[in-house]
């Protein structure tokens, strides 16, 4: 502990003075002092919504940044010395002639750096390149890039600007050139050690220009290149692999004394020059950084010690401010652990904001099933059972997949009714799982089983029998259609349609009824078989897929609803799924302007008014910080978490839902594929009307009953579904066996 305070310690003197050496007042600080003092999160107000382009340190010190704030429309403003924006620059109407910009770079002077790709005919395109002076005066620069023709287009896959103002471009993804800014010529590709670098991974830091990929980290320094085998390239390099096929989250500042300042998805570090070892300042955990959703761009920060981060986070630019405070805690005085079976994005943003607003508290966060132990479901809830009872358990659960059933039987949880009457909710929703007074389980989000297809038959389907009717019937009108619902393997057939059915299946005692899941399973053989002529086309790659075993494929991960999207898209007759949020509906509807007579409606099989609750909470009995744990629920149901934070589901608050049906949008998403002679496909999202939106609210009022959400049985009936389904058992020996197994593990 007393190394790790000096490290601290030492970290904090060579930013605040860029002198070694001054980390020895540690020996005669008192311990209280010793454990305060640490880097606070400040998110400072924009002049404008907008996506984030650029920021940089004037020459004067002032901040400047750009903003898009529109279709083609890109403002630029610098932060005043009283912390007002003031706006010096917009681009000129002659910008407009360099086509869709992809690149903008700022220069300490006020310049700006412009990329452009016009497309000058059908698939033929140009790019342009361009200087604006700070009084906007715009002018071409003629930079050719000599491998390639440029009426094709070349690819400019990175680009950054060093602190002495010189220009640097990545082509290609290997090509790294440094541009004349008087007559566009290149130097020779610098990039020596051959690094393949993905899109904006080019990073610039003081006078150095950095690569960063996730084969290996390279400076280049004094016009000499070298790769990064020190501690600073292997977290660099960890960095850039944890978020292959992402932005990176990478960026970089360095001070007049050369110490390199960088982020990645666990912090903010420093790096002293010749040094063994990275130091944290700021923990992802209390910060921005630790957030999903949050996407870093540009780090500036002052030689006083101050760190300026401007990202985006749900395609708006954020711009947050680091400042050291002695008097804030360095280690939180609480501490609450989260479990949650599964993986979650939503989960850790969720968790990334609540410290951020609470940070005397530490949330650490245990995932049962990670993927690299080889655990089962049911190996990971026997493990978390296991400490329960021990008394070692968590302080709150995270439900989804787990048997909802099992746990409030245990009465091992918490009542939290007493949340619902702070938060206004959708209590038909979060009330969902009430016995006796008591509300101990509390879904934060839901969504709907739905199918798209023709009106008059998806209207017409209010059971199994009516399903299969509607889907031959479907199929038959639609001769152009390649398939019913792309039914290549079994599991996407059976997904579609789990959450509509699986409530039926469970009885009072707990058992699963025979009779019922039977029914389920023969439909879902009727709608198998209905698109074995396209499994007959493309045989071949379903032996590719056979010879995998079913681990590819994990079910209960793809409901989501894709609506028009398959029909126009795939060529189905027909789209089933789980109807997941207002963005997730746009993207079901796109394509619709191409249909005539369909429509999308709730879809309710074996039970009536079904939805599937997300976002499961409870509290355990045994936790020791139950106004914590109560507290972190609150936060979860509050209308920040519930419109900011939730990707998979609709709100229950019902502030935030109300807001949701009221307001209007527009979408910018689009959706393209090829058909089998190449031609391509492509089509915008639509978001949902205003008539549309109000229907929602009457299919919600309908909602009185809660799927089964239990993953393992899930897997269990998918798996002897698909043994049915492909032929090697009967439906009725697939329920047998499958009941034996689930009866077993229901009974556990």
């Amino acid at each position: 502990m007393q190394k790790r305070l000096l490290a601290i310690l030492l970290a904090l003197a060579l930013v605040l003075t860029g002198l070694a050496g001054c980390g020895k007042q540690e020996t005669v600080m008192p311990e209280a002092t010793v454990a305060k003092g640490r880097y606070v999160e400040q998110e400072l107000s924009l002049p404008t919504l907008g996506y984030p382009l650029d920021m940089t340190t004037m020459e004067d010190g002032r901040l400047r940044l750009g903003l898009m704030t529109g279709e083609r429309e890109y403002r630029f403003f610098t932060r005043e010395t009283d912390d007002s924006w003031s706006e010096d620059l917009r681009l000129p109407e002659s910008a407009k002639t360099l086509g869709d910009l992809d690149l903008v770079r700022l220069f300490r002077d006020g310049s700006v750096f412009l990329s452009g790709v016009e497309e000058i005919e059908d698939g033929v395109y140009q790019y342009h390149f361009a200087i604006v002076s700070p009084d906007g005066g715009l002018r071409e620069l003629p930079i050719t890039y000599p491998e390639a023709d440029e009426t094709a287009g070349y690819l400019l896959s990175g680009g950054d600007v060093t602190e002495d103002g010189r220009l640097m471009l990545l082509f290609s993804f290997e090509d790294l050139r440094e541009i004349n800014l008087t007559d566009g010529s290149l130097s020779g590709n610098l990039n020596e050690c051959g690094l393949w670098v993905g899109l904006d991974a080019l990073r610039c830091a003081g006078e150095d220009t950095f690569l960063l990929s996730d084969d290996g980290c390279a400076r280049l320094r004094d016009g000499k290149q070298e790769l990064l085998t020190d501690v600073l390239g292997e977290q660099l390099m960890a960095a850039a692999q944890s978020t292959v096929g992402t932005p990176g989250s990478s960026c970089l500042w360095q001070n007049q004394a050369g110490y390199l300042f960088f982020t990645t998805n666990e912090g903010l570090f420093s790096f002293v020059p010749g040094g063994s070892v990275t130091e944290e300042l700021i923990s992802a955990d209390r910060s921005s950084l630790g957030d999903p959703s949050f996407q870093p761009t540009v780090l500036e920060g002052t030689e006083d010690g101050v760190f300026y981060i401007l990202g985006q986070q749900d395609g708006c630019a954020v711009l947050c401010r680091y400042v050291f405070d002695a008097d804030a805690p360095l280690q939180a005085t609480k501490q609450l652990k989260v479990y949650s079976l599964y993986e979650d994005d939503d989960l850790r943003q969720i968790i990334a904001r609540f410290q951020k607003s609470h940070p005397e508290t530490d949330v650490t966060l245990e995932i049962g099933l990670t993927g690299e132990d080889g655990m089962t479901e049911a190996d990971a809830l026997r493990t978390l059972n296991t400490e329960i009872l021990a008394g070692s358990g968590p302080d709150i659960l995270r439900l989804d997949g787990m048997s909802t059933k099992s746990y409030l039987e245990k009465d091992i949880l918490l009542d939290l009714s007493d949340l619902l009457t702070e938060t206004p909710t959708l209590e038909k929703i979060t009330k969902c799982y009430a016995s006796g007074g008591k509300v101990c389980i509390l879904p934060a989000a839901f969504a709907i089983p739905a199918i798209y297809g023709p009106r008059d038959l998806v209207s017409q389907i209010t059971d199994l029998d009516s399903l299969v009717d509607a889907a031959t019937q479907a199929l038959a009108r639609n001769p152009e259609a390649k398939s019913l619902m792309n039914g290549m393997i079994p599991q996407l057939v059976t997904d579609c349609f789990y959450d509509s059915c699986s409530a039926a299946w469970q009885k009072e005692d707990g058992t699963l009824d025979a009779e019922a899941l039977e029914a389920y399973l023969n439909a879902m053989q009727a709608i198998y078989d209905l698109d074995a002529p396209m499994r007959e086309q493309y045989a071949d790659f379903l032996k590719q897929l056979e010879a995998e075993g079913d681990n590819f494929y994990t079910p209960g991960d793809y409901t989501s609803i894709s609506g028009a999207r398959d029909i126009v898209m795939d060529g189905t007759a027909l789209s089933a799924g789980t109807l997941e949020s207002m963005e997730l509906w746009a993207g079901a509807l796109a394509g619709e302007d191409r249909l005539e007579g369909y429509a999308l409606v709730p879809l309710n099989l074996q039970a009536s008014g079904v939805f599937l609750p997300r976002q499961l909470y409870g509290v355990l009995k045994t936790t020791e910080n139950e106004d914590g744990a109560r507290e972190f629920v609150q936060f979860v149901l509050s209308e920040e978490v519930q419109e900011n934070a939730l990707s998979y589901g609709f709100p229950v608050n019902r502030a935030a839902f109300d807001r949701q049906i009221q307001e209007d949008k527009t979408v910018e998403d689009r959706f393209a594929s090829s058909d089998e002679n190449g031609n391509i496909i492509s089509v915008a999202a639509r978001y949902p009307s205003a008539a549309e939106r109000k229907q929602l609210v009457s299919w919600v009022d309908a909602l009185t009953t809660p799927a089964m959400t239990d993953r393992t049985v899930r897997k269990l009936v998918s798996d002897q579904a698909a043994a049915s389904m492909r032929g090697t058992c009967t439906p009725a020996e697939a329920v047998a066996q499958a009941l034996q197994s689930l009866n077993l593990y229901l009974s556990e």
